[in-house]
Parts: C-alpha cells; sequence; structure tokens
C-alpha cells in the first residue's frame, strides 16, 4: 500500500489524496463569507422584526398567561427523562 493504514469501516487502502481532501474540507470563513453571513442574519433580522414586536405586544395585552401549556410540557420531558435515567 501506498500510505500507511486500511480505512477500517470499507476495508480500502486509504491514500494520501483521501487525506489531503479530508484535511481541506473544513476552513476557516474568508471575509465575503463573514459579511454575507452578516447581512443574511441582519435581512431575517429585520424581515422578522415587525411580527416578534407584534407578538410580544398582543402577549402584554392578554389578560390571562397561560403559564400552565408551558410548564406542563417541561415538567412532561423532565419526569420522561428521569424516568429514562432511573431504568439504567
Amino acid at each position: 500500500m501506498p500510505y500507511d493504514s486500511v480505512i477500517p469501516e470499507a476495508g480500502l487502502p486509504r491514500t494520501r489524496l483521501f487525506n489531503q481532501q479530508k484535511e481541506s474540507c473544513m476552513h476557516a470563513m474568508s471575509t465575503w463569507e463573514m459579511l454575507l453571513l452578516g447581512a443574511l442574519v441582519l435581512l431575517v433580522l429585520f424581515w422578522f422584526g415587525p411580527g416578534i414586536r407584534a407578538t410580544l405586544e398582543k402577549s402584554r395585552q392578554a389578560e390571562q398567561r397561560d403559564w400552565t401549556g408551558f410548564l406542563l410540557p417541561i415538567v412532561l420531558v423532565i419526569l420522561f427523562v428521569l424516568f429514562l435515567m432511573s431504568s439504567i
């Protein structure tokens, strides 16, 4: 074999090309990619902003707050996780 080992999952010989491609697939973001990502985040915030503000205002004006609808699923999930942990 031209290189040092075998790919354990497939039993195929590992080559230099395979290792070079694997090492180079994750790279740091360049400046234009970071700027584009920042612009997309700002666009999403501006797009959803009015809807979020309206929803928060509507929830402030609500007479009765429905805490049981919020807390009940969380309590059920916690109890389920505790049940799973106790069964191990």
